[in-house]
């Protein structure tokens, strides 16, 4: 299992009406809570990339994107680098 820290960068418009970025971060743990996206391992090739998604709770799901076509049996894996 991975521990990982999703960084998230918002652009907020202040009263003045300059922009700042916001950043939110948030640590997932899977050790006692996850699915099988768990096992997913790194790759300096990676065939999917991860993007946290939010779906009615605060706290983001990550969601899995195809970055090839993967064939049948072929483990997933991404970069941990770029997430």
């Amino acid at each position: 299992n991975y521990m990982m820290t999703v960084k998230e960068t918002f652009p907020r418009v202040l009263r003045d009406g300059s922009v700042v970025e916001t950043v939110i971060s948030t640590s997932i743990d899977p050790t006692h809570v996850g699915n099988e996206c768990r096992f997913v391992n790194h790759s300096c090739d990676p065939n999917v990339a991860l993007s946290p998604v939010r779906i009615n709770h605060p706290i983001p799901h990550i969601l899995l994107i195809a970055k090839r076509g993967i064939a049948k049996g072929e483990e997933f894996t991404f970069d941990y680098h770029t997430g």
